[in-house]
């Protein structure tokens, strides 16, 4: 996902920070590609056909270290594939309830 050799391209101006250093800003999330790679944490009963929420879970473990660090999370759901739009509704509801119980 993404674009091919970008981050290499960019390492010249670019420079590691803290996530508090973004304390009282608004960050924007991909989400499709936090659920991308978290899916990682649960491949053997996504494939097994065990119902889990791992991949979610491990979404909002990032959402609440934004969180937690004073930063705003707005997750967005960019991609519209009419095969998709019932998990991604379902995604979009859970992230969502869970981001406004903390």
């Amino acid at each position: 996902m993404g674009i091919t050799g970008l981050l290499p391209l960019l390492k010249d101006i670019t420079c590691d920070v803290h996530l508090r250093s973004f304390s009282g800003k608004v960050a924007a999330i991909d989400v499709y590609c936090w659920l991308h790679e978290t899916v990682v944490f649960c491949v053997e009963e996504i494939i097994l056909g065990i119902e889990t929420t791992r991949y979610i879970d491990e979404c909002m473990k990032d959402t609440d270290l934004l969180i937690e660090n004073n930063v705003q999370p707005i997750l967005v759901f960019q991609k519209k594939l009419e095969r998709k739009a019932k998990v991604e509704s379902s995604f979009a509801n859970l992230l969502l309830l869970r981001a406004t119980a903390s």
